[in-house]
């Protein structure tokens, strides 16, 4: 979870998320999301907390079967008040293949106790490698 919307912060979080993906620990991914957001990946399109830390499960668990890393490059942010955007592109890659690349935007929200969290997360498959189909969700 964010405190602040600065860019030291927000390379932390990506590398954590990166980190809390390969683990496969979709709680602590789905955590990071307000009760009614909303993911939209490929042809999915889940609404809840609930429901986005099935689909992370699922994504974590299929990257694992099938040796797929995952780098997340965040690219650019900016805020108006208690709203903000991340944008950048997910690397999905084997060992033995081109990567598949996704590009994704998420829309984040202050909350009251100061915490950012995302409300929006959606992203699109730019580039098609040997993962195309695999874990096609990312993360911001």
């Amino acid at each position: 979870m964010l405190t602040t919307f600065e860019w030291h912060d927000i390379e932390q979080f990506v590398r954590a998320w990166d980190v809390a993906f390969d683990r496969g620990q979709s709680a602590s991914m789905a955590a990071v999301y307000t009760d009614d957001a909303m993911l939209v990946a490929g042809d999915s399109c889940v609404i809840g907390r609930r429901a986005i830390a099935q689909f992370w499960r699922e994504a974590c668990a299929g990257a694992q079967r099938s040796g797929v890393r995952r780098t997340v490059h965040a690219d650019q942010y900016d805020t108006c008040g208690d709203l903000a955007y991340l944008q950048g592109t997910v690397s999905l890659r084997t060992e033995a293949g081109e990567p598949t690349v996704v590009w994704f935007v998420a829309i984040w929200k202050r909350h009251a106790e100061g915490s950012w969290r995302i409300l929006a997360d959606t992203s699109t498959v730019v580039a098609h490698g040997s993962c195309a189909g695999i874990g096609q969700a990312h993360d911001a």
